[in-house]
């Protein structure tokens, strides 16, 4: 039961005609729903058929026109999630001593270990996505990172890079920040991360959408700034 907005008498005389059954000044509304223009500046919820859509035409009465709807891919927080991901990653191991080829490894890993997190961490409840504590917490993320970065050290190995101990730790330390940006992304946002495997209930910050092109845009920007100053770090941009 949906109740007509404005000009109550008349509004109810014209959803009359218009083939409604009224009640009380309210519509009955078995199906979807339109917006549809009355006399006197009045609106009224009525139900979206094609024969009542028709006599309304008929009878020179015009729906307001539609408002356009934003359509987000869900894609755009995980392109903020890689690149920031990578940023930390190629960061921290060119801030803590590594060559050039274990800083590529590193932004690899920290790429990879977004998707492994996405990918492993969310189950579906009917059509909704929800995310899951087997990743977004941080001993799941952590377990998660000390898989990948067993890889990285296994490629930079077989590779016969030279790899030595201080630099496999570092690219330990930079995968694990790469999960755990990860999860800072999500602790400002709507859904929020689980504290940890037992819980049951998530935890959030702020409440942000995740799909806010402004808060995507600058975490993006922040996340190439990370890269960027990696690679001056590297010399490979000459600093001003």
């Amino acid at each position: 039961m949906w109740r007509a907005r404005g000009g109550s008498q008349d509004t109810g005389l014209w959803a009359l005609k218009a083939g409604l059954s009224v009640q009380n000044g309210c519509t009955r509304s078995p199906s979807r729903l339109a917006r549809i223009a009355v006399p006197r500046g009045g609106t009224a919820m009525l139900p979206c058929t094609p024969a009542r859509a028709t006599r309304a035409r008929e009878d020179g009465l015009k729906p307001p026109p539609a408002r356009p709807t934003s359509v987000v891919s869900p894609r755009v927080k995980l392109v903020t999630h890689v690149i920031v991901g990578a940023g930390v990653a190629v960061f921290a191991s060119a801030h803590l001593g590594c060559g050039l080829q274990f800083v590529a490894v590193a932004g690899a890993a920290g790429t990879v270990i977004q998707y492994l997190v996405d990918m492993l961490g969310h189950e579906r409840v009917g059509a909704v996505p929800r995310r899951t504590e087997a990743t977004h917490s941080p001993e799941g993320a952590t377990f998660l990172s000390l898989l990948v970065w067993v890889a990285a050290v296994a490629v930079s190995y077989q590779a016969g890079w030279g790899l030595t101990l201080a630099c496999a730790l570092a690219l330990g330390l930079a995968v694990w920040l790469a999960a755990m940006s990860h999860l800072a992304l999500d602790l400002v946002t709507e859904g929020g991360v689980y504290p940890s495997l037992r819980s049951r209930k998530r935890v959030r910050l702020l409440g942000l959408p995740y799909d806010d092109p402004l808060v995507n845009g600058a975490t993006q920007l922040v996340g190439a700034v990370l890269i960027v100053a990696s690679m001056a770090k590297l010399g490979f941009i000459p600093l001003m």
